[in-house]
């Protein structure tokens, strides 16, 4: 249920510029990402419809300090955090304008990121999703997020992931998949393929909804020059250092294989299987180095009772493909490039080789069976 703050009426001022943009951010007990995010915002060049901001269920004192600090902002509330998937969904619901700029708590976008996102928009042709190149704020100059695409066993594969940022030639580039730090979306093409899926809760909510985006005939574009700075995430699951909790290996056992059965085809479900089997293994042989074997089996397990929600979401996918007079292809937006891997987990030769070796196999596996997939 959505609850709105009620002492907003004459705050939004300074945003009745019509643009046709809005601006929405979702905070989840972010009380110390939202004074240098407010500060971001306001020095943004250009303006907004409206100023949104999702509270998911905030145990802080977020509420109280957007409440006394922030005044332009209308503040939409829910009473249970389903995980950054619905918040998104209610602000895609809540704008007024048919364009907006999605942010989490501990997005740090430069002044001339909105201008940029809107300009790279009418140059790519009005794709769905334009987003915005993501470094680490305390390391500038590396990248974070910079779009993907995905790999077959359905893991996205990062471009830049942790490389040195350099200057582009080229002012946008076409990805199959973005990363929701900070994006500028067109709201209607992702209400009507659903929106993010609240069953994934965190892990590859982004990917999955950019996957079936993406099936179904529309574009994502990363804009090259427009950078935002990502913070340290949400406690207990946003990764940077080496450590592995054990609801994050649940949620990305079971998160991948949601992905994968929700969006392939019958034919790549069966040919790509075999192909999977090798990153399979890996997986769990990383779940028991970390001490969490257990976690990896309830992620799998967890699937079963998700079965239902998966046939109604592939006959959905299939309603709309028909509606749209656009077939499912799987091939054209799956690879089998080499994995993303964290540099945590690339520490020694002996590691460095078993996950070249791993890509290899799974791309081994591709060029075989790639020619019959639909």
């Amino acid at each position: 249920m959505i609850c709105e703050s009620s002492k907003l009426g004459d705050r939004l001022g300074w945003m009745g510029n019509q643009a046709g943009v809005s601006l929405g951010i979702v905070n989840y007990n972010g009380v110390s990402h939202l004074p240098p995010l407010r500060e971001a915002v306001r020095a943004l060049e250009g303006e907004f419809d409206e100023l949104l901001i999702l509270d998911n269920a905030s145990t802080d004192a977020s509420l109280a300090w957007i409440d006394e600090n922030w005044p332009e902002a209308r503040v939409l509330r829910l009473e249970k955090n389903q995980g950054p998937g619905p918040a998104r969904n209610a602000l895609l619901e809540a704008s007024p304008s048919p364009l907006l700029l999605l942010m989490d708590n501990d997005a740090r976008p430069e002044p001339g990121v909105l201008r940029e996102l809107l300009e790279v928009r009418r140059l790519s042709g009005n794709p769905a999703v334009v987003q915005s190149r993501v470094v680490f704020a305390d390391e500038p100059q590396k990248i974070h997020y910079d779009g993907a695409h995905l790999h077959y066993v359905g893991l996205p594969l990062l471009r830049n992931f942790h490389q040195r940022l350099r200057p582009e030639e080229e002012r946008f580039v076409e990805v199959d998949s973005f990363q929701a730090v900070c994006l500028l979306v067109d709201s209607k093409p992702l209400l009507e393929v659903g929106g993010f899926d609240p069953h994934f809760f965190f892990y590859f909510e982004d990917s999955d909804l950019s996957h079936r985006l993406r099936l179904l005939g529309e574009r994502i574009v990363v804009a090259q020059k427009a950078l935002t700075r990502h913070g340290d995430g949400t406690a207990g699951l946003s990764q940077r250092g080496s450590s592995y909790s054990k609801k994050r290996i649940y949620l990305h056992s079971r998160n991948r294989s949601l992905l994968v059965l929700k969006t392939y085809r019958l034919r790549s479900l069966f040919l790509l299987a075999p192909g999977a089997l090798p990153f399979e293994f890996a997986g769990f042989a990383l779940a028991c180095q970390k001490g969490h074997p257990w976690a990896w089996f309830k992620g799998r397990l967890a699937l079963v009772p998700l079965l239902p929600s998966i046939l109604r979401a592939r006959k959905e996918l299939a309603r709309l493909s028909r509606a749209r007079k656009h077939p499912l292809r799987d091939r054209p937006l799956l690879r089998a490039d080499p994995f993303t891997f964290l540099p945590s987990l690339q520490t020694s030769a002996l590691a460095r080789g078993l996950q070249k070796t791993l890509s290899q196999l799974c791309a081994l596996w591709w060029r075989l069976v790639s020619p019959l997939l639909p």
